[in-house]
């Protein structure tokens, strides 16, 4: 598990009490997966192209 996604305020604070089971090294790696600079740029100029169309 990697997180959690809560609607709530309850939820959130529901979810802090769980936090010790995210898997630390999945989390990691999902980030760095999701958010590196390279995919941020293709993703961006992605949209922009989109955009100008």
């Amino acid at each position: 598990m990697t997180g959690f996604l809560v609607d709530t305020v309850e939820q959130a604070v529901a979810a802090v009490a769980r936090v010790a089971m995210i898997d630390r090294a999945g989390c990691r790696t999902r980030a760095r997966q999701r958010f590196d600079a390279a995919r941020m740029v293709t993703d961006y100029l992605r949209i922009y192209r989109d955009l100008i169309r």
